[in-house]
């Protein structure tokens, strides 16, 4: 099995028991009103990139580079169980049981026909902007698209750092959880 498969297959198992340490917190509104506005930003960034076409060239890259461009399978493992737990919280349809369909595949996981599936995603898948998307937008509109980027990151590593207190509280014991690597 591979490691993004297992840390998947642990964040769904393990998803209920940071929901429930979280629900005390989440009944606050600070973590709430985190999440919501995770949310907000996570959309607000996909809907700037699609309206700057930025979602069609990753798209169109992943189709023509056959794994080898951003999205290749590599980076599917930099994905940790808060993110993936952040995604679930949201409702995000994650792959999860059948992984057959995945075992020929050479890019992420997560690469669907239109982009990423993750609402919640890795800094790097957020954040990096090719040579190709660079030259297609104005500076002014990289500029908007960083700031947009910058708000959903910290929101994102907020809530990732109150999962982290979960896990290395109550669940890590330094090597595994349940048979399935944390790290």
């Amino acid at each position: 099995m591979s490691d993004i498969i297992e840390k998947i297959t642990c964040a769904y198992s393990i998803a209920p028991r940071v929901r429930e340490y979280l629900s005390d917190k989440l009944k606050r509104p600070s973590i709430m009103t985190r999440l919501e506005q995770l949310k907000r930003e996570a959309e607000a960034s996909r809907e700037l990139m699609k309206t700057l076409g930025v979602t069609d060239i990753c798209a169109d890259c992943a189709r023509t580079t056959d794994g080898s461009g951003c999205c290749s399978k590599a980076i599917e493992n930099w994905y940790d169980i808060p993110t993936i737990i952040l995604n679930i919280f949201l409702n995000v349809d994650i792959p999860n049981g059948n992984f057959k369909r995945f075992s020929k595949r050479n890019t992420c996981i997560f690469l669907t026909d239109t982009g990423c599936s993750l609402l919640i995603r890795y800094d790097f898948c957020v954040n990096y902007l090719c040579d190709k998307i660079t030259f297609s937008l104005l500076n002014k509109e990289i500029k908007r698209l960083k700031r947009q980027y910058g708000r959903e990151l910290y929101i994102a590593w907020e809530l990732e750092q109150e999962i982290w207190r979960y896990l290395n509280t109550h669940l890590w014991k330094g090597h595994l959880l349940q048979g399935h690597s944390l790290q």
